[in-house]
This record gives C-alpha cells, sequence and structure tokens, in this order.
C-alpha cells in the first residue's frame, strides 16, 4: 500500500522558563505546558491522570534509588510535590482514582527474595496538605505483579476495585483478575487462568468497565491469537461469563521471547463498540492492527492498518475521545529517515474507506510513556526528558487536541481492508475461584519539595 508521509515534526521548542505564580494559569486552559520537576528519575513516569479538575498526579521514582511514590502539580498556583515512600521494595505499576481516595497496584519484593503483587491506598486530601503521609498496601501473594487496577460502582451501588495481573510463584504461571468489594475490606476474590501446558501462558493486558461487565484484553504467549473475556460480579466472583477468541490469517503479531514486549490495549468507545490494538506485520508490511468489536459478541465491526517502517513498533496507549468522536493512539516506532519517532494518532473508528490520518509527532529527547485525557480538549503525557547523555528529568506535559485543525502533521493513509478472522467461543483455562484474607499494612510516605520549570510550547 502506497503511503504518504509528510516530513512536518512537531518539535517541542524548550523555551525553560522559570515562572511565579502570578504567570502561572489553569493547565486546562494552557494549549501546551511541560514541567520538568529537575528530579532525576531512571525509570519513565508511568501514568498520570487528573484530580479534582486542579492537579495532575503521577507516578514518580528517584534515580539510583528504588523507592516510588507519587507527584503532584497545581499549575495555577505554581504548587507542586513529590512523595516517596519509606520502603524501598515496592514497584506501582498503576492507579485509579476515586473522589478523595487514591488506590494503586504493583508488586513487592519479599525478604524471602520473592514477588508478590499488591493493592494500596492513600488519601489525596492528606497528600495535598500533609507530603509526610501515611499510606497502606496489602500483599496479594498467589500472584507476582499487578499491572492494572480500575475502581467503579455496579448497578446495585456496589464499590469495586478490579486489577489484573500475571505470573505466580506459588502454583506456576498463569493470569490472575483480582477483585475487591469494599463491604468486606478484608477479603480479596479472584480468578486464576492457568494453562496446563506450562510452554504458553495468559497475558492479561488491559480491562475497562461497561454497564456491570469488566471486559479485559489477553493473549496466549507466541500465538497469533487473542482473547475478549467479559467478567459480571456473581455476588462473591467475577464470573468469567463468555470468552471468544480471535485469529487473524495472514497476519502475524509481533512477537518476543519477553512476553511484555508488545502489549495490546483495549478501549471503550460507545454503547455497542469498543477497540483492540496490537503490533502486527504481514511479513512484508508493519503496522498496528485496530479493531472494532461488537459488545457480548465476537462480530468484528470494521479493522484499520496503521503502517510503520519496522517491526519494533508499540501501541503504547489508546483512549477514546467522544469531544471529537476519535480514538487516540499513542504509538513508538521508526519512521523512513526520522529515526524513532513517537506519535499520537487520531483515529475514526466509523470510517470504512482508506482516509487519510491525522499524526503528530513528538520529538527527541522525550521520551513518552503514558497519556491520558484530561479535559474534553486537552491530554497529559507522562515520561522522560533528556538533559544530557546521563541525566534524565522527570516530565509531564499537557497538550491541546485542538482537533481537527493541529498546526503541523503527518498524514498517512489507513488501509481499511476486510480482515479475515476466524472467532470462537474459548475454552477457557482451567478456572479457579480463590478468596483470601489480606492484612493492611501501613507505612510513611515523605514528600520532597522541588523547584518547579515551566516549558510554554507553542
Amino acid at each position: 500500500m502506497k503511503k504518504l508521509l509528510l516530513s512536518c515534526v512537531v518539535l517541542f521548542l524548550l523555551n525553560i522558563l522559570h515562572i511565579n505564580q502570578s504567570q502561572a494559569q489553569d493547565w486546562q486552559n494552557q494549549k501546551s505546558v511541560t514541567l520538568h520537576t529537575q528530579f532525576p528519575t531512571d525509570t519513565y513516569a508511568q501514568k498520570v491522570k487528573v484530580y479534582n479538575n486542579d492537579y495532575l498526579v503521577g507516578i514518580t521514582k528517584k534515580e539510583g534509588v528504588d523507592h516510588y511514590g507519587f507527584v503532584l502539580w497545581k499549575n495555577n498556583d505554581n504548587f507542586k510535590m513529590i512523595s516517596l515512600f519509606n520502603t524501598g521494595d515496592i514497584i506501582i505499576n498503576d492507579f485509579t482514582l476515586y473522589y478523595d481516595d487514591l488506590f494503586f497496584c504493583g508488586q513487592r519484593l519479599t525478604s524471602q527474595g520473592n514477588y508478590v503483587g499488591i493493592i494500596g491506598h492513600l488519601n489525596m486530601n492528606d497528600f495535598i496538605n500533609n507530603g509526610n503521609y501515611q499510606y497502606e498496601y496489602a500483599d496479594i501473594n498467589t500472584i507476582e505483579n499487578l499491572t492494572k487496577i480500575i475502581y467503579y460502582e455496579t448497578s446495585l451501588g456496589e464499590k469495586m476495585l478490579t486489577a489484573i495481573g500475571n505470573g505466580s510463584y506459588i502454583s506456576g504461571t498463569h493470569a490472575q483478575i483480582v477483585h475487591f468489594n469494599f463491604s468486606n475490606t478484608n477479603t480479596i476474590t479472584f480468578n486464576a487462568y492457568p494453562f496446563t501446558n506450562q510452554n504458553q501462558y495468559e497475558v492479561l493486558w488491559d480491562m475497562f468497565y461497561y454497564n456491570d461487565y469488566v471486559i479485559t484484553v489477553s493473549n496466549v504467549n507466541l500465538t497469533n491469537i487473542y482473547t475478549i473475556r467479559y467478567f459480571k460480579h456473581n455476588g462473591q466472583y467475577l464470573d468469567n461469563v463468555v470468552s471468544y477468541y480471535f485469529t487473524f490469517p495472514g497476519i502475524n503479531f509481533n512477537l518476543s521471547s519477553n512476553p511484555y514486549h508488545f502489549p495490546l490495549h483495549i478501549a471503550d468507545i460507545s454503547q455497542d463498540e469498543f477497540a483492540v490494538c496490537v503490533s502486527a506485520n504481514d511479513g512484508q508490511n508493519c503496522f498496528t492492527l485496530i479493531n472494532f468489536h461488537k459488545k457480548l459478541s465476537h462480530h468484528i465491526l470494521s479493522s484499520q492498518l496503521h503502517y510503520h517502517y519496522d517491526k519494533d513498533n508499540k501501541p503504547l496507549e489508546m483512549e477514546y475521545s467522544s469531544s471529537f468522536s476519535r480514538l487516540l493512539l499513542l504509538n513508538d516506532s521508526y519512521f523512513s529517515n526520522m529515526g524513532k519517532v513517537q506519535t499520537m494518532t487520531y483515529i475514526d473508528p466509523f470510517e470504512q474507506n482508506a482516509y487519510n490520518t491525522l499524526m503528530e509527532s513528538f520529538n527527541t529527547p522525550n521520551q513518552i510513556n503514558h497519556f491520558s485525557l484530561i479535559s474534553p480538549k486537552h491530554y497529559a503525557v507522562a515520561g522522560t526528558y533528556s538533559f544530557s547523555q546521563s541525566n534524565n528529568m522527570q516530565l509531564f506535559a499537557t497538550k491541546d487536541i485542538n482537533y481537527p485543525y493541529l498546526p503541523c502533521l503527518d498524514n498517512s493513509i489507513v488501509n481499511i481492508d476486510p480482515i479475515n478472522t476466524t472467532p470462537g467461543n474459548m475454552c477457557n483455562p482451567l478456572q479457579q475461584y480463590i478468596s483470601i484474607n489480606i492484612t493492611w499494612i501501613i507505612d510513611n510516605a515523605n514528600a520532597n519539595i522541588e523547584n518547579i520549570i515551566i516549558d510554554c510550547i507553542d
């Protein structure tokens, strides 16, 4: 397929400004603002989300020290706080916000040298008003790592946390979905999916909540299959009520011996539709395959191929903007004569014919790892910025979507061809329902008040 790539790269013009309170503006009203925390980090700030319409909250980690924590930024009064956990054995992978509560998940290294999954909690008012605050967490000993967490209320008003993860040193490598009901704060239930063939295992990647269902996407490592599972609360467990698997003749998923190298993502679009993306190739061309699924069905409504120039392209994050009726896809890939480029692509999920997508290009030395919608016209990104070859600083930025009038874009023709699929009901791996009592552990977080640098980007 012919591809048109206009070499119009959006450059981050970094006019570094030390600003005071009188110069700052609400970040939701800025066209683009970048925060350099002057906080050295040797890992990417993995997540960033909005709290109470005033603050951005992100995951942070200090360079050379295995202490994770959170960064808090309120731009309109030049307020920022970084608070690190007292212990160095916790890794934070994801968090979710509900009113004044922040729930996080990840893993912890035990004194025996094993990793166990964790779920934790902190109060945002304590964080804002007193950086030296207490937080609590609980070990989930049946799993090595919890990678994603969501909070939701069911149609019956039940308050729920659901987390997904992979790996267990107790009962073999397998995927798990962990379920926490606030009516019983000392018990966690979960569903486990160990395969009888230990050479293959299911990796749970992503999920969203819709109409009393938790919908997940997963794949069996080193196969060209992904699975959509629908879980519904039965009063005690999240029952896997139905699953569908999908294979794509003539299309190969990009695979690696590291099962976490090429992620899959899922995003809710409408009452009837959701999207799944995966890095793939057809033997000659490399692309991100996006399938648009009908809910509670094995029917794929349409598919789109977003082409790249190498087989190492990675879809990093995907969200749907109802304000613009566009799917936003953050991708990491190589482009001809441009080297490694990170792009934000604006996708029409309802288009049925080939069309030109709008593709915004981010420049190096920024390394963006995550984005989230923070208002109808803005999104926030998290990552790192290289001030030197050996000095990486934490980066948080807000950007104005301004669709469809983005000023400097690459246009690429997207191929929309019928994709042959082989759907079917999935025979689940051995499903185990387990309930365990948990013990909450209380620890301290210590505040670090850092200088703030704001780069105003036109």
